[in-house]
């Protein structure tokens, strides 16, 4: 019987997911050049594949990043504003 393919999760609970994010964004907006690769990204955060697969795409979602035609992850020319998913506040 061939092995069902897995789905990626979320593998961190919703506060260690929320800090993780927002340590993400911090880390874009304080180096506003930085162009990563996935492989990349998780070794900068120390991440596994799906979480950091998870994080990312969080972001590209809230249009913190966008991504770039080469497959790099890049600060979106208008991150979100105040009261965005990272501070709290609801999208």
């Amino acid at each position: 019987m061939a092995a069902q393919p897995r789905r990626p999760r979320a593998s961190l609970s919703q506060n260690d997911s929320r800090d993780l994010l927002q340590q993400i964004a911090l880390e874009y907006a304080e180096m506003p050049g930085l162009k990563l690769t996935m492989p990349q990204a998780r070794r900068f955060w120390s991440l596994d594949t799906v979480t950091c697969e998870t994080a990312l795409a969080t972001l590209v979602s809230a249009r913190f990043l966008s991504t770039s035609p080469e497959g790099l992850f890049v600060m979106s020319e208008r991150p979100f504003q105040k009261g965005s998913m990272l501070e709290g506040g609801r999208q």
